[in-house]
């Protein structure tokens, strides 16, 4: 199952789901989000994760392998301390323990968490090679054209997707999480700096963290190498915690 980022629909990741190509995925846009409707109240991470175990329940699977990325990062942490039972491994992309993070460029999270940063193509286009950092300039083809326009509902979405992890935090936690836990992040990620993914490894009993080229999107400049990493780790965590980068 798979939880995407802020402010964007599941078809931000179609790239780099393209490049999974031995597991099914499971995505859902955020209500206020790409197709899904928008939530008539404020909602918090521990909400959407009972929504995510409601649609498990739908589709008949009980337990799933979880991956989170940036904000979904936060949502697959609370849906495994929500429900452990219904997570068989997890893995956490470009994310962080929430309001305890070693922060990013404040000029960055800025832009994300201004909705005008998603209704203009042109800053949309600005704020993906933003959050790319500076290693790897990120290119308009990763700019999918769903998000280039955003309707009033999804303007009420987007504010409610930022005060559901307002104060939110996974770091007094962590440590119970028993689950094989797979850690990304990018080196020159501007938003999520990487010594949050080893801060979050750390604290992960069963933890293992990779460091990739890139920012913020690291998933989609090295999608394929990303995807194989994720693969390889849900087949053989047992082998994989002990191999080299």
């Amino acid at each position: 199952m798979l939880f995407n980022g802020f402010g964007v629909p599941m078809e931000m990741l179609d790239d780099f789901v393209g490049a999974i190509e031995r597991t099914h995925v499971i995505a859902f846009d955020i209500p206020g989000m790409g197709k899904s409707p928008p939530p008539r109240f404020p909602y918090r991470l521990s909400h959407m994760a009972r929504l995510s175990a409601r649609l498990l329940d739908q589709l008949g699977h009980h337990e799933v392998d979880v991956m989170g990325v940036s904000w979904g990062g936060g949502l697959a942490q609370q849906f495994v301390r929500d429900f452990p039972d219904r997570c068989h491994r997890l893995i956490l992309a470009a994310t962080s323990a929430g309001a305890v993070m070693v922060p990013g460029k404040p000029s960055v999270a800025l832009k994300m968490a201004s909705p005008a940063s998603f209704t203009d193509p042109v800053r949309l286009r600005q704020l993906m090679t933003d959050i790319q950092g500076s290693g790897d300039p990120i290119t308009t083809s990763f700019v999918p054209k769903p998000i280039t326009k955003m309707s009033a509902h999804d303007l009420r979405g987007h504010v409610y997707q930022a005060l559901s992890v307002w104060g939110w935090t996974s770091i007094h936690w962590l440590h119970r999480i028993q689950q094989p836990t797979l850690v990304l992040s990018g080196e020159n990620d501007p938003l999520v700096p990487p010594v949050n993914g080893k801060i979050l490894a750390c604290l992960i009993p069963n933890a293992t963290e990779r460091t990739f080229r890139g920012g913020h999107l690291f998933m989609m400049v090295c999608r394929e190498i990303v995807a194989n990493t994720v693969e390889d780790f849900l087949r053989k965590e047992g082998e994989f915690a002990h191999s080299g980068q």
